[in-house]
């Protein structure tokens, strides 16, 4: 997805060349999502030069992709290199999660429906992560179509990673994900 996300900027990178870094773009391309979905409008500070050759970028491909064997441990040791609480990440993941991309879309900050085929796009902040996550019995699964393993609410279409359920059986991440549930 951030292959994906990199081409699409590069279209515009290519419009300013050296008048526009790439650090600019990106965050500058991450709050006008966070806008489009209702967040409140983020200032912007143009003007960084650290990174004008994109090549940094390599580095920003996530370290966990809610794999089955992915442990708890790998999830904590991710939030921390992010530089964020826990309570933050859970607020971000859970985005992924409502309005993320749901087309060809394979990570943590996804639409679950992507898994099988459905493309519905939302564009409202909830809370359904947490509300599905903690009202549902979960059973492994196996996507017929790409070998994916996840998770399925029992008798429903409803899917949840493998790191996704960390969110309910890891005590301090349980209490953040029931907090959530309820605002």
């Amino acid at each position: 997805n951030l292959k994906t996300a990199l081409n699409f900027l590069q279209l515009v990178k290519d419009q300013f060349e050296t008048n526009l870094s790439w650090a600019d773009l990106i965050i500058l391309a991450g709050n006008t999502a966070l806008e489009k979905v209702g967040g409140k409008p983020l200032k912007f500070c143009g003007g960084r030069t650290d990174a004008v050759d994109g090549l940094g970028s390599e580095f920003l491909f996530p370290k966990i992709a809610g794999n089955f064997p992915e442990k708890l441990i790998e999830l904590n040791d991710f939030i921390s290199i992010m530089g964020l609480t826990k309570v933050e990440f859970a607020a971000l993941y859970a985005v992924g999660y409502a309005v993320g991309d749901s087309s060809n879309c394979d990570g943590l900050f996804c639409r679950r429906n992507s898994f099988h085929g459905s493309t519905s796009v939302s564009l409202s902040l909830t809370n359904i992560f947490f509300r599905d996550l903690l009202s549902e019995f979960w059973e492994e699964h196996t996507i017929a179509s790409t070998g994916k393993q996840v998770y399925r609410a029992a008798g429903k279409g409803n899917l949840m990673l493998g790191t996704d359920l960390h969110f309910k059986t890891d005590p301090e991440l349980l209490a953040i994900s029931q907090d959530f549930e309820q605002k």
